[in-house]
Order: structure tokens, then sequence, then C-alpha cells
């Protein structure tokens, strides 16, 4: 017979609303009776049935993170992190792969939600407004990371992207160059339009005129293709600014 529920309350001495806190990670748990539950369903090789706690609880522990490329190092350590705190907190992390297709990530979005997902987390490249302000609007919890919906009244983790080109394009003006170009993404990509603002706003302070390619594409294939358009120009120019770091891969192969 499977251990049950049951039989780890019996063993530890509790009851079975204690061992469901302890399951679900509630803070309201002494640790010494966390530690015994625990222990106990360690040694009885007790494995909770999710599928019933979820039943109970409304609650799945889990949460899904949707990335535009899991392969760029980027998303990977980005990945990483939000798994590790996913796990400190009781919780499992679901990751997508969206790419640049809003079809695809409203897909992604419609069955998470309908497998009860806690949670998602949008650090994609496939900009769908209505889609954010629609599940803000209806209190699902979401949070946005480097990109952003101003009028979405929902948690955001942004880096200032337009300062971080103006660093860029002043040390590389530092460096004597006048002739500067930029690689960037997709106008549509919010990250990649604040570094262009950025960038054009330090060349231009500096009475330099500033020169954007705009990728097809956020990798190092589009990176690829852009570096063509940098190869025609006459003359060349002597320093490149990429919006990130799988286009100067491209640019420099």
């Amino acid at each position: 017979m499977p251990v049950t529920i049951y039989d780890v309350a019996r063993e530890a001495g509790v009851s079975l609303a204690t061992v469901s806190r302890v399951i679900n990670n509630s803070p309201y748990v002494k640790e010494s009776t966390r530690r015994r539950v625990q222990e106990t369903m360690e040694r009885l090789g007790y494995e909770p049935n999710l599928l019933a706690s979820a039943l109970m609880t409304k609650r799945t522990r889990l949460l899904a993170l949707l990335v535009p490329d899991i392969s760029n190092p980027f998303f990977a350590e980005v990945a990483w992190g939000v798994e590790d705190a996913a796990v400190a907190q009781n919780y499992n992390c679901v990751i997508c792969n969206v790419g640049d297709d809003t079809r695809k990530q409203a897909g992604y979005v419609s069955v998470l939600r309908r497998k009860g997902i806690d949670g998602i987390i949008f650090a994609t490249a496939a900009h769908d407004d209505r889609l954010v302000l629609s599940l803000s609007k209806g209190r699902y919890p979401i949070t946005l990371m480097a990109r952003d919906v101003p009028s979405a009244e929902v948690n955001r983790v942004l880096t200032d992207d337009h300062k971080g080109a103006v660093l860029a394009a002043e040390h590389l003006l530092s460096l004597g160059h006048r002739r500067l170009a930029m690689v960037g993404e997709p106008a549509r990509i919010h990250s990649s339009a604040e570094r262009q603002r950025g960038f054009a706003a330090a060349l231009k302070e500096a009475g330099v005129m500033p020169v954007v390619i705009e990728a097809d594409g956020s990798g190092i294939e589009a990176g690829l293709r852009a570096s063509q358009a940098l190869l025609a120009m006459h003359p060349r120019p002597t320093a490149v600014f990429c919006a990130n770091d799988m286009l100067a891969i491209g640019v420099l192969q």
C-alpha cells in the first residue's frame, strides 16, 4: 500500500492540517515541527499528490517563464535565477521558448492558464500589449522583465537600457571613434528601442551622426546579415555597438 498523508501525520504526531501546511510551505508552522514532518516524509518515502493538493489549495505551485530564446546566454542566466528563486519558495518552474511569435506566446499563455499555473513571467521579445493588459485587468499574477507595458498594472523588472547605451557610446567616443554604427534589434523590442535612443542621444551630444542598422532578428544569423550592410558602407564605421550579445557574435563572424 502506498504511504498516505494520514500515515505521515500519525508517525509525526501532528494533524493532517499541519502536514498539509508543511507540504505547501506555509509559514504558519514551527520550524521544529516542519523538520519533524519533513524527516517523517523522507523516512516513509511519502510523495505528496500535487494534483490533490492543487485541488484543495487552488494552487499548483508552478510558475512559467516565457523567454525568446533559451539558447541565448542572457536568458539562460535569467532562467537559472528564476528557477533558483522558485525552488527556494517550494515552487517549480516551466520554461517556454516563444521566439518573436505573438501567436505562439498567446497559445502558451492559454495552455498555462488552463493548467492552473500560479503566475507568468514575461521576458519575451514577442510584444502583445493587449494580452498583457487583458491579464492585468483580470488580476492574473504576471511580471514583465526587460520589457514594459506602461499602462498595465503589473510588477516589472527593468534595466536602464537608455543609460547603458549612452555609456557604451561615450566609451567608444572616448577612444577617438567618430564613425560609429549601431546594429539594433527590430524596433518593436522595447529594450532595443531604448538602447537605440540612448546611443543616438550620446552621439548627437558629441556632434556625431549616428548610423543605425535594424537587424531582422535578435540572433547570430541576424547579426551576420546586418554585418553585410556594415561592410558595404563607404567609409566603413570604425566601431560598432550591438543591441545584444548574439547580434555582436554575428557581426564579429
